[in-house]
C-alpha cells in the first residue's frame, strides 16, 4: 500500500501540477517554476556568462523539462566547456563555429534527437485493400484514440499517434491502450475484424488539434514534437485523467463489424 500511496502521489503531482503549467492560460505557474529553475540554476552554477547560456529562450514545456542532479555540476568541471555558437563546418581536426575554430578534436557524438514520425520504422503494414500505412499516413500519422487506423482492421498501436507526453508518465499512457486493445480483441468474432469509420477518425483528430491551440508546444514553440506540416502527432494535449476516461469508454459506434469473407467494398 507504501508503494501505491506513492505512485498516487506521484501521478497527482503531475496530472494536477504540471499539466496545467503546458496550457497558455497557466502562464503564472509557469513563470512561478520558471523562476524556481533560474534560481536554483544560480546556485549551482557560479559563471554569469555560463549562467546566461543556461537560460531557455522558451517557455518551459515547449522542449521536455530535464530532471537531473547531476546535470549542472557537469558543466562546471575544469575539463567541460559549453559553446552555443552555430556550428559553421567541421574538418577532420577542428568544428568551426561563427565564433571561430573549437579543436583538435578526436570524437564528435552526434545527438539531435528523436526521429517520431516514423513510428513503424521499416515495417510494411498493409491494409484492407492493400495500401500501404506509411503511404496513408504521409507526412503526419494519425489514429483513433492513438490505437486504430481506417482501412487497417485489427491493427492496434501501443504508444501511437498523439499519445507521447510532455507532462506525464507515458507508461500510464500504455496501461490504457492495452486494456483497450483487449476489449478490442474480446469483441471480435472468430471470423470478423473491427475497422474504424473514416468519420470517427476525423473527429476525433479534429478535436485533438483544435487543443494544441491553448497549449505551450504550439505557436513560436520549436521542437520534435511538430511535423513538417506544423503539425502535433506526437503528444496528448490533455491530463492523463481525460485519457483515462476516453479509453473506458466502450464505442462499438466508431467501428465497422466486417466477416473475414466478405469483400473490402462491403
Amino acid at each position: 500500500w507504501i508503494m501505491r500511496g506513492l505512485r498516487w502521489i506521484l501521478y497527482g503531482l503531475l496530472d494536477f501540477v504540471n499539466f496545467p503549467q503546458v496550457k497558455k492560460r497557466g502562464k503564472w505557474l509557469r513563470t512561478l517554476r520558471e523562476k524556481k529553475a533560474i534560481k536554483l540554476m544560480r546556485q549551482e552554477v557560479p559563471d554569469p556568462m555560463l549562467q546566461e547560456k543556461l537560460i531557455p529562450d522558451y517557455p518551459m514545456g515547449c522542449k521536455r523539462v530535464l530532471l537531473s542532479s547531476n546535470y549542472y555540476p557537469a558543466l562546471i568541471l575544469p575539463n567541460a566547456d559549453l559553446i552555443t555558437s552555430p556550428i559553421q563546418s567541421i574538418s577532420q581536426e577542428q568544428i568551426i563555429t561563427e565564433d571561430g575554430p573549437i579543436g583538435p578534436i578526436d570524437t564528435i557524438v552526434y545527438a539531435t534527437g528523436y526521429n517520431v514520425m516514423n513510428p513503424l520504422g521499416r515495417m510494411v503494414i498493409q491494409g484492407i485493400n492493400g495500401q500501404d500505412l506509411q503511404e496513408t499516413w504521409g507526412d503526419s500519422f494519425f489514429a483513433y484514440k492513438g490505437v486504430t487506423v481506417p482501412g487497417f482492421p485489427n491493427f492496434c498501436i501501443l504508444l501511437g499517434p498523439n499519445t507521447a507526453l510532455g507532462h506525464s508518465s507515458v507508461i500510464f499512457m500504455i496501461e490504457q491502450q492495452v486494456q483497450y486493445t483487449l476489449r478490442y480483441l474480446k469483441s471480435l468474432a472468430p471470423d470478423a475484424y473491427l475497422d474504424v469509420k473514416q468519420e470517427a477518425c476525423n473527429s476525433y483528430n479534429a478535436d485533438i488539434e483544435a487543443s494544441f491551440k491553448d497549449r505551450v508546444w504550439s505557436g513560436s514553440c520549436a521542437s520534435w514534437y511538430i511535423d513538417a506540416a506544423g503539425r502535433i502527432p506526437t503528444l496528448w494535449p490533455h491530463s492523463t485523467t481525460q485519457y483515462w476516461r476516453i479509453m473506458r469508454k466502450r464505442d462499438p459506434e466508431a467501428y465497422t463489424i466486417l466477416k473475414a469473407t466478405e469483400s473490402s467494398s462491403t
